[in-house]
């Protein structure tokens, strides 16, 4: 239930709330398991706030991990939000694994792919 309130909840958190306290909870929630698929959404909308060195530092590193996942709702509602998290990604020169794992995403997520879409 908290999940499925949590984005029309988020404009009432405040920044720092929401990036200091709910990130943190968040990704691990989704990391082991504990929020639906859905969640990402949620995820990404506090990661905007933080502009692209913040969200390369706190948010790729979790995206990463959520990829390696055998949770297919999990990796299919990934690649749909793709549009929503390549901006940060793509305009970082080189996208080496200093830069959060991003050179990771993209490779998991073009392996991934095509499992999920069958």
């Amino acid at each position: 239930m908290f999940f499925k309130r949590l984005p029309t909840l988020l404009p009432a958190i405040p920044d720092p709330v929401a990036q200091r306290k709910l990130l943190p909870l968040l990704a691990r929630a989704l990391e082991y398991g504990g929020a639906p698929a859905s969640a990402v959404g949620s995820l990404l909308v506090i990661g905007k706030g933080m502009g692209q060195a913040g969200f390369l530092a706190r948010v790729v590193p979790c995206l990463s991990k959520l990829f390696a996942s055998s949770d297919r709702g999990l990796r299919r509602n990934l690649l749909e939000s793709i549009d929503q998290y390549g901006p940060f990604l793509t305009t970082v020169g080189g996208c080496t694994a200093q830069a959060g794992g991003c050179s990771l995403i993209y490779h998991t997520a073009h392996e991934h792919a095509v499992h999920v879409m069958q």
